[in-house]
Formats: structure tokens, C-alpha cells, sequence
């Protein structure tokens, strides 16, 4: 199921500094909605936090802000106040062999609509991947960033390098640590476990919550009240909400929409135009013209 997942999200990069930084320097790359991301390419550097906590970042440290939280990244190891104060600083080539600095790749990640995707807003407000951890996939395509970041011949390859990192990181973390995440948890418990996987195999199918607690063995409240508690929401609220998704990702990939309606579960194709578009602002047809 995490592979459907992956394989749905709608994801592109963009990389906005890809220097060596020097003298005193701090940054805050938060505030335009989308996740901000930092790859400490060479030395050392200090991320602070709102509540005060503080990370000391080393090469190939790579951290993730899914929820676009205020942060400082700093050569200065005590900032008394999160603030948005901007130091001018210089920059230099990746490849400038210049004491006392510190290279960086910064950027974001834009998920689109999928922002709201409930595994992505189970991620924690700050994620520091360490390079050199344990799994065996992970540190390769992160040293394939760190090795595109080096050899500065543009960013589209090095954008693209960063978007897969993205996707093993977030793999690694539904594998290693499923509780955290309220989706994945939800696929572990043993009522709710085979309702999202009945949703997924056939969303389109006329699920009621009635159906849907008969699969789980429970009451149609005690259903609903344990799923809300851990999906966050309403049984048929995240069905509508996966099925709307899906009939993206199929449009997407240049299926009509009158088949995609009826596959995701739609039987009138007004009605699914209009939920379509409640839900990502645009209709179905503008959907089947976005390549993915």
C-alpha cells in the first residue's frame, strides 16, 4: 500500500541555494507553504527551533520541515529568539576550497493537493536524517544527492535527485517507525487494518460505514469514533477524499473521465466533476491535460 501511495503523489522540487557560506550567516526558509529542506554539503551548522531546541548539523545531515515550521539555520550555536532577522552573508561555489565554511543545499518540496494527504501531515514539524544510519538504501541515494550536488552542472538532475531522497525517506519512515504516523498505524490495528486495505483494493465500490464497521467487527459508532480518533477524520470522508486522488492519478495518467467516475465510484460524471473540483480547485478535464 505504501507503494500506491508513493506512486500517487503528485511531487516537484525546486533548489534555491546551492553554496558554500561564510563569516556569521543564518537563514529561516519557512512561510511560503511547502516543505523546506536542508542538505549540510561540507562542515558544520546549528538548527534552532521555536521551543528552543537546537540540532547540530554535520556534513551530509540532511532535515526535512514537512509543516513548514519556523526555523533557524545558523553558523551560531545560541540564538536566543527564533526570528526572522536576515543576515547578509556571502556565498561562494560548492567546489571553493574556503576555510570555515559551509555547504549547503537548500530547497523545497511541493506535494500540491497532497499537502493534505494524511500521511504527510502525520510527519513531525522536524525530521534530521542522520548520513551513516543503519538502513542500507537510504544514505545511497542521499551520498547520489551529495555527489549531483558536487559536480554544479544545473539543477534539474539535482532537483530530481533531491525528490527521490524524498520518497526513500518517506518510505524509511512508514517502514521503521509505523506508529508515528497516524495512516500507517491505522493499517497495523487489527479492526481497521482490513478496512483501509478493502478501500484501497476497490475504492469505488458503494462502501457505507455500516459495510465498512461489519469489516472491522464493530458497531457503526464504535467504528466511526476509532477511526476519526486515529485516521483524523470520518470513515467516508477519507473514502471520498482517496477515491478523488485516485481519479486524479488516473487522469493523469490519460484515462476518459467518464471511465475514471465510474471506477472511483461515481456514477453520474456531474456529480464527480463536482466533487473534483471541490477538492483540488480545478475540474477533471484540466486534471487529464496535467502529464505526469
Amino acid at each position: 500500500m505504501i507503494d500506491v501511495i508513493l506512486r500517487q503523489f503528485r511531487l516537484s522540487s525546486t533548489i534555491f541555494h546551492h553554496s558554500l557560506v561564510c563569516n556569521r550567516w543564518q537563514t529561516d526558509t519557512s512561510g511560503i507553504g511547502a516543505m523546506s529542506f536542508h542538505l549540510v554539503f561540507k562542515g558544520q551548522c546549528y538548527l534552532h527551533l521555536p521551543d528552543g531546541s537546537r540540532h547540530v548539523l554535520q556534513q551530509g545531515d540532511f532535515v526535512l520541515l514537512p509543516s513548514d515550521s519556523p526555523h533557524i539555520l545558523s553558523d551560531i550555536p545560541e540564538i536566543s529568539e527564533v526570528n526572522r532577522t536576515e543576515i547578509q552573508f556571502l556565498a561562494y561555489p560548492l567546489t571553493a576550497n574556503i576555510e570555515h565554511s559551509t555547504g549547503l543545499v537548500c530547497g523545497y518540496f511541493d506535494l500540491h493537493e497532497d499537502m493534505h494527504h494524511p500521511l504527510i501531515q502525520a510527519l513531525p514539524n522536524v525530521i534530521v536524517y542522520r548520513n551513516g544510519n543503519n538502513d542500507t538504501v537510504l544514505p545511497a541515494s542521499l551520498n547520489l544527492l551529495m555527489l549531483e550536488a558536487q559536480e554544479s552542472k544545473g539543477m534539474s538532475v539535482l532537483e530530481r535527485c533531491a525528490e527521490l531522497f524524498f520518497l526513500m525517506l518517506l518510505r524509511h519512515l512508514c517502514t521503521q517507525d509505523p506508529n508515528q504516523l497516524s495512516l500507517l498505524h491505522g493499517l497495523q490495528h487489527p479492526r481497521l487494518g482490513p478496512v483501509l486495505k478493502a478501500i484501497q483494493d476497490e475504492p469505488g465500490k458503494s462502501w457505507t460505514v455500516e459495510s465498512l464497521a461489519e469489516i472491522a467487527c464493530l458497531s457503526r459508532s464504535a467504528f466511526s469514533e476509532k477511526f476519526r480518533e486515529m485516521l483524523g477524520e470520518p470513515p467516508l470522508s477519507y473514502l471520498t477524499r482517496l477515491r478523488l486522488q485516485q481519479a486524479r492519478y488516473l487522469l493523469q495518467q490519460g484515462d476518459a473521465v467518464t471511465a475514471v467516475a465510474a471506477k472511483c465510484g461515481y456514477h453520474a460524471e456531474e456529480a464527480f466533476a463536482k466533487a473534483f473540483k471541490r477538492q483540488f480547485g480545478y475540474g477533471p478535464g484540466k486534471a487529464r491535460r496535467m502529464t505526469t
